[in-house]
Protein backbone atom coordinates (compact mmCIF):
# COMPACT_ATOMS: atom_id res chain seq x y z
CA UNK A 1 0.00 0.00 0.00
CA UNK A 2 0.80 3.69 0.60
CA UNK A 3 2.88 5.97 3.01
CA UNK A 4 0.80 8.81 3.98
CA UNK A 5 1.48 12.02 6.16
CA UNK A 6 -1.08 13.39 8.61
CA UNK A 7 -0.17 16.89 9.76
CA UNK A 8 -1.85 18.75 12.54
CA UNK A 9 -1.28 22.62 13.00
CA UNK A 10 -3.19 22.98 16.16
CA UNK A 11 -1.64 23.53 19.59
CA UNK A 12 -4.15 22.58 21.24
CA UNK A 13 -4.54 18.70 22.44
CA UNK A 14 -7.91 17.21 21.33
CA UNK A 15 -8.72 20.18 19.01
CA UNK A 16 -11.64 19.60 16.53
CA UNK A 17 -8.96 19.44 13.50
CA UNK A 18 -6.45 16.92 15.41
CA UNK A 19 -9.48 14.72 16.15
CA UNK A 20 -10.53 14.95 12.28
CA UNK A 21 -7.17 14.33 11.05
CA UNK A 22 -7.01 11.66 13.56
CA UNK A 23 -10.04 9.86 12.21
CA UNK A 24 -9.05 10.28 8.83
CA UNK A 25 -5.46 8.74 9.66
CA UNK A 26 -6.88 5.44 11.61
CA UNK A 27 -9.38 5.19 8.24
CA UNK A 28 -6.40 4.86 5.89
CA UNK A 29 -4.41 3.13 8.26
CA UNK A 30 -7.44 0.48 8.42
CA UNK A 31 -7.28 0.17 4.68
CA UNK A 32 -3.71 -0.78 4.93
CA UNK A 33 -1.84 2.62 4.34
CA UNK A 34 0.97 3.55 6.47
CA UNK A 35 0.22 6.59 8.08
CA UNK A 36 2.89 9.22 9.68
CA UNK A 37 1.23 11.39 12.01
CA UNK A 38 3.22 14.96 12.30
CA UNK A 39 2.56 17.78 14.73
CA UNK A 40 3.30 20.53 12.88
CA UNK A 41 3.70 22.50 16.00
CA UNK A 42 6.54 20.81 17.60
CA UNK A 43 9.81 22.64 17.47
CA UNK A 44 11.19 20.92 14.43
CA UNK A 45 9.76 22.57 11.68
CA UNK A 46 11.73 25.29 10.68
CA UNK A 47 10.09 28.31 8.54
CA UNK A 48 11.02 28.53 5.16
CA UNK A 49 14.13 31.08 4.44
CA UNK A 50 13.65 32.53 1.41
CA UNK A 51 17.41 31.66 0.52
CA UNK A 52 16.43 30.43 -3.51
CA UNK A 53 18.08 27.21 -3.23
CA UNK A 54 15.21 25.12 -4.14
CA UNK A 55 14.32 27.52 -7.27
CA UNK A 56 17.98 25.51 -9.25
CA UNK A 57 17.98 22.39 -6.88
CA UNK A 58 14.97 19.83 -6.21
CA UNK A 59 15.38 20.21 -2.74
CA UNK A 60 15.28 22.61 0.06
CA UNK A 61 18.52 24.11 1.65
CA UNK A 62 16.72 22.92 5.54
CA UNK A 63 18.10 19.87 6.33
CA UNK A 64 15.35 19.12 8.91
CA UNK A 65 13.91 16.19 6.99
CA UNK A 66 10.80 17.59 6.01
CA UNK A 67 11.71 17.25 2.55
CA UNK A 68 12.64 14.55 1.99
CA UNK A 69 9.21 13.03 4.04
CA UNK A 70 6.79 14.77 1.25
CA UNK A 71 8.73 13.47 -1.60
CA UNK A 72 8.53 10.25 -0.31
CA UNK A 73 5.20 9.99 0.94
CA UNK A 74 2.09 8.95 -1.59
CA UNK A 75 -0.51 11.25 -0.05
CA UNK A 76 -1.40 14.00 2.62
CA UNK A 77 -4.27 14.38 5.28
CA UNK A 78 -3.94 17.92 6.86
CA UNK A 79 -5.33 19.69 9.38
CA UNK A 80 -5.33 23.24 10.10
CA UNK A 81 -7.58 25.26 12.89
CA UNK A 82 -8.35 28.69 11.39
CA UNK A 83 -8.18 31.17 14.17
CA UNK A 84 -7.75 35.12 13.50
CA UNK A 85 -9.43 34.89 10.36
CA UNK A 86 -6.58 32.69 8.97
CA UNK A 87 -5.10 28.65 9.14
CA UNK A 88 -2.34 28.74 12.42
CA UNK A 89 0.71 29.54 12.60
CA UNK A 90 2.16 26.89 11.63
CA UNK A 91 0.24 25.65 9.09
CA UNK A 92 1.36 28.52 7.32
CA UNK A 93 5.04 27.65 7.87
CA UNK A 94 3.96 24.26 6.39
CA UNK A 95 2.60 25.90 3.29
CA UNK A 96 5.87 27.98 2.93
CA UNK A 97 8.11 24.69 2.85
CA UNK A 98 5.82 23.26 0.20
CA UNK A 99 7.97 26.11 -2.12
CA UNK A 100 10.28 22.91 -3.29
CA UNK A 101 7.81 21.06 -4.75
CA UNK A 102 7.64 23.15 -7.79
CA UNK A 103 11.03 24.20 -10.07
CA UNK A 104 11.47 28.09 -10.91
CA UNK A 105 8.67 28.18 -13.49
CA UNK A 106 5.99 26.48 -11.36
CA UNK A 107 6.33 23.09 -12.87
CA UNK A 108 5.03 20.27 -10.19
CA UNK A 109 8.24 18.27 -9.38
CA UNK A 110 6.37 15.93 -7.21
CA UNK A 111 3.05 15.58 -8.54
CA UNK A 112 0.32 12.88 -8.22
CA UNK A 113 -0.01 12.75 -3.91
CA UNK A 114 -3.20 12.78 -2.73
CA UNK A 115 -4.55 16.01 -0.39
CA UNK A 116 -7.04 16.01 1.97
CA UNK A 117 -7.87 18.64 3.67
CA UNK A 118 -9.59 19.45 7.08
CA UNK A 119 -10.01 22.98 8.71
CA UNK A 120 -12.10 23.81 12.02
CA UNK A 121 -13.01 27.24 12.77
CA UNK A 122 -14.72 28.96 15.52
CA UNK A 123 -17.21 30.99 13.19
CA UNK A 124 -20.60 29.27 12.28
CA UNK A 125 -20.58 30.97 9.00
CA UNK A 126 -18.81 28.66 6.28
CA UNK A 127 -18.22 31.46 3.88
CA UNK A 128 -15.97 33.38 6.40
CA UNK A 129 -12.93 32.87 6.17
CA UNK A 130 -13.11 30.91 2.80
CA UNK A 131 -10.09 32.73 1.13
CA UNK A 132 -7.83 31.27 4.14
CA UNK A 133 -9.18 27.73 2.67
CA UNK A 134 -8.99 28.78 -0.93
CA UNK A 135 -5.19 29.80 -0.73
CA UNK A 136 -3.90 26.58 1.10
CA UNK A 137 -6.41 23.97 -1.49
CA UNK A 138 -4.77 26.18 -4.19
CA UNK A 139 -0.95 25.45 -3.00
CA UNK A 140 -1.96 21.98 -2.90
CA UNK A 141 -2.91 22.05 -6.64
CA UNK A 142 0.05 24.16 -7.50
CA UNK A 143 2.18 21.60 -6.47
CA UNK A 144 0.39 19.34 -9.03
CA UNK A 145 -1.19 17.18 -6.18
CA UNK A 146 -4.98 16.05 -6.01
CA UNK A 147 -7.24 17.26 -3.34
CA UNK A 148 -9.52 14.30 -2.56
CA UNK A 149 -11.75 16.91 -0.50
CA UNK A 150 -11.30 19.80 1.48
CA UNK A 151 -13.27 19.45 5.06
CA UNK A 152 -14.69 22.62 6.75
CA UNK A 153 -16.23 22.23 10.35
CA UNK A 154 -17.64 25.65 10.87
CA UNK A 155 -18.82 26.79 14.25
CA UNK A 156 -16.71 24.72 17.02
CA UNK A 157 -17.32 27.62 19.13
CA UNK A 158 -20.60 27.57 19.80
CA UNK A 159 -21.86 25.94 23.11
CA UNK A 160 -22.20 22.08 23.33
CA UNK A 161 -20.68 21.78 19.66
CA UNK A 162 -20.14 18.37 18.69
CA UNK A 163 -18.87 17.37 15.35
CA UNK A 164 -21.62 16.16 12.62
CA UNK A 165 -22.06 13.10 11.26
CA UNK A 166 -21.81 14.18 7.85
CA UNK A 167 -18.57 15.65 8.69
CA UNK A 168 -17.04 12.52 10.25
CA UNK A 169 -18.52 11.26 6.69
CA UNK A 170 -16.67 12.87 4.61
CA UNK A 171 -13.75 12.69 6.65
CA UNK A 172 -13.78 8.70 6.03
CA UNK A 173 -14.64 8.79 2.40
CA UNK A 174 -11.86 11.00 1.18
CA UNK A 175 -9.87 8.96 3.59
CA UNK A 176 -11.23 5.44 2.04
CA UNK A 177 -9.56 7.18 -1.10
CA UNK A 178 -6.02 7.56 -0.06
Amino acid sequence: MSHILAFTASARAGSVSSRLVQLAAETASAKGHTVEIIDLTAPQLQCCKGCGYCRTNDGCSIKDGFFDKIVGCDGIIAGFPIYFSGIAGQGKVFIDRLYPMMDAGFVPRHPGKKVIAIYAQGDSNEKQFISSINFVNYAFRLSGWKLLDSVLCAGTAVPGFEVSESIITRVKDAAEKL
